[in-house]
């Protein structure tokens, strides 16, 4: 495979990784949505939601002012922050 073959697999990957991020920043505010009305946790997308954010919004619970909880705004904070990295590294390698 040629330098130029590498770039676009390496490219590509880039796009790939921060596409799924920008998706999960998506799921976060969904869930930080669906927490405001009372909706049935046996629906399939809160629980799709809930079984996918709820394991990386555990290490943030301790964020709350009041009954405010801050949790996805860290998360989604630190995910632009990945995303920031990765799009850093993509540039300085290509």
């Amino acid at each position: 495979m040629g330098e130029e073959g590498c770039a676009d697999m390496a490219y590509s990957i880039y796009i790939l990784c921060d596409t799924a991020l920008s998706i999960l920043v998506f799921i976060v505010i969904a869930g930080a949505l669906l927490s405001w009305f009372p909706i049935s946790k046996d629906n399939a997308l809160v629980r799709f939601v809930y079984s996918v954010t709820e394991p990386l919004l555990r290490p943030f619970r301790f964020a709350q002012i009041g009954t405010v909880d801050l949790s996805p705004i860290l998360l989604i904070i630190l995910i632009n922050i990945a995303r920031s990295i990765l799009q850093a590294l993509f540039l300085r390698f290509m």
